[in-house]
């Protein structure tokens, strides 16, 4: 997500596809090309942050990169926060204050 300054922010989650959708991600894996298409998937990850919670199964769009680096997830619009903040972005403060939660477990 966006932080106010121009920097980014994001961590990673899990989401539930297809099967086919799993299988084409997987045979890719080693390809580099660039532009696949986007397609539609649902959180599969709990987080246990004030705010976000009941993000399992909330519908996103899944954006997949070139080579081995990792999709990128977009909720799709709603009024949840992660929603908000994908879409406005957040401040240094937030950023740090959700990077202790997921990556020190405070």
């Amino acid at each position: 997500m966006p932080i106010t300054g121009g920097d980014t922010f994001g961590w990673g989650v899990w989401a539930k596809v297809s099967q086919q959708v799993f299988d084409d991600y997987v045979a890719r894996w080693d390809d580099d090309r660039m532009g696949d298409p986007s397609t539609s998937g649902f959180c599969a990850s709990v987080i246990d942050i004030e705010g976000y919670e009941d993000l399992e199964g909330h519908p996103l769009t899944i954006h997949f990169q070139n080579g081995k680096s990792r999709p990128e997830f977009q909720l799709e619009p709603s009024s949840h926060r992660l929603a908000c903040e994908q879409r406005d972005g957040i401040d240094m403060h937030r950023a740090k204050w959700i990077s202790e939660r997921i990556f020190d477990g405070t």
